[in-house]
């Protein structure tokens, strides 16, 4: 899709979500307005345009750019949706798909499937291009619808973050933490894009707030079950980071 449809798209989806932010539960706090809620969440998507002119206009190298590596080779994984569907859902979840077949028709056209140098640790590599891959079923190609569903689900962790952080703070402090977490520059601009590091923020967002919860003895069926997705995500994601976050919890 060219970007004469694609802006249109994107624009279509971010008002989507905006509609999502207003209206899903997981948005509503006490001490946040919807309208600044709003704002942090274009905020949010103006660094993910940022940060993608970064990658277009300083790091030339487009096959090595991370924003853009998952996206391309996702390419041929979808294409297969068309052409061989049965290839399609056993590259996505993973069944059956290691064998000379899949290499020769779609994994050797990919330039990140394989790495350099393999290790015991699980490629998380796949998880992104899989990732990209099923989001292509709703952006028909266009990168920037991408770019914009990245930046929300890293915020939806944020939101996590947030919502975590007040069970054990008082309530005159709840502006500040707000404002501390949801405008905090490297924290948002790193994961304001279709990088590993928005997925993160979302799964540790999500496990951090329902192991808050119980702490509280405040069992909720929804986050624990949320929770129990992020933590299958990140452990094919990064699970060193998630490591790291196991000791402080």
């Amino acid at each position: 899709m060219d970007a004469v449809w694609g802006i249109p798209l994107t624009l279509f989806y971010l008002a989507v979500l905006v509609w999502l932010v207003r209206r899903w539960k997981h948005f509503s706090h006490e001490s946040l307005p919807k309208n600044l809620i709003t704002v942090f969440l274009l905020y949010k998507v103006l660094l993910g345009v940022c940060l993608s002119l970064i990658y277009i206009y300083y790091y030339q190298a487009r096959a090595d750019a991370d924003i853009f590596k998952y996206f391309d080779d996702s390419y041929h994984m979808t294409r297969a949706l068309w052409e061989k569907p049965g290839d399609f859902f056993k590259m996505l979840f993973g069944i059956g798909n290691d064998t000379d077949h899949f290499t020769q028709e779609y994994y050797s056209k990919m330039n990140h499937w394989f790495r350099r140098y393999e290790t015991q640790v699980y490629n998380d590599n796949h998880t992104m291009i899989r990732l990209n891959a099923a989001l292509r079923l709703l952006s028909f190609g266009y990168f920037h619808v991408h770019e914009l569903f990245f930046s929300f689900i890293s915020f939806v962790g944020i939101m996590s973050f947030y919502k975590g952080f007040t069970l054990f703070t008082n309530e005159n402090k709840h502006k500040i933490l707000a404002f501390a977490l949801f405008l905090f520059p490297s924290l948002n601009f790193w994961s304001a894009g279709a990088l590993k590091e928005s997925v993160l923020i979302f799964c540790l967002g999500n496990i951090f707030y329902a192991v808050c919860l119980l702490v509280q003895r405040k069992i909720n069926v929804r986050y624990t079950i949320l929770a129990l997705v992020s933590l299958i995500v990140a452990l094919f994601l990064k699970s060193y980071a998630l490591a790291a976050l196991a000791a402080g919890l």
